[in-house]
């Protein structure tokens, strides 16, 4: 699923790490009521963990760079989603997962749940994502 993806309606909802972990909490459930048979484990980069250390960051979307996107998972997301006027369809995705660099990841746990373990990536591979991506909105991060 394409990280450019947009839903239809409302404007599209900007959310902090509290909200973020919110949502992922909700997934938890989603994913609980759904049955997963095994504890999805999610690795996260970009705007989201910018998000967790800094109330100046508001993303759209979590970053994926793991191979953990299932198809049970992503149609989760989507049931989080539609609960969510405004709230992307792809809020959880793994688009950016092209953009991983050759930097030990040094994971930092941010969730932890039944069925979902949400780890973020550590400062210096998020940083040189941002600086391989070269896009100018991550200018002033």
């Amino acid at each position: 699923m394409a990280s450019a993806e947009r839903g239809s309606g409302p404007a599209e909802t900007l959310f902090t790490a509290e909200r973020m972990l919110g949502y992922l909490a909700e997934l938890d459930d989603v994913l609980a009521d759904e049955g997963v048979a095994e504890v999805l484990h999610l690795h996260v980069a970009g705007g989201a963990v910018i998000a967790t250390k800094t109330d100046a960051r508001l993303t759209s979307d979590v970053d994926v760079v793991s191979e953990a996107m299932t198809e049970q998972l992503r149609r989760a997301v989507v049931v989080v989603s539609e609960r969510h006027p405004g709230l992307r369809r792809d809020w959880l995705n793994d688009g950016a997962k092209l953009q991983r660099v050759n930097l030990p990841m040094e994971p930092e746990r941010i969730y932890t749940g039944s069925c979902l373990v949400v780890d973020s990536a550590g400062d210096r591979y998020v940083l040189a994502m941002k600086l391989a991506s070269g896009r100018p909105i991550d200018e002033a991060e």
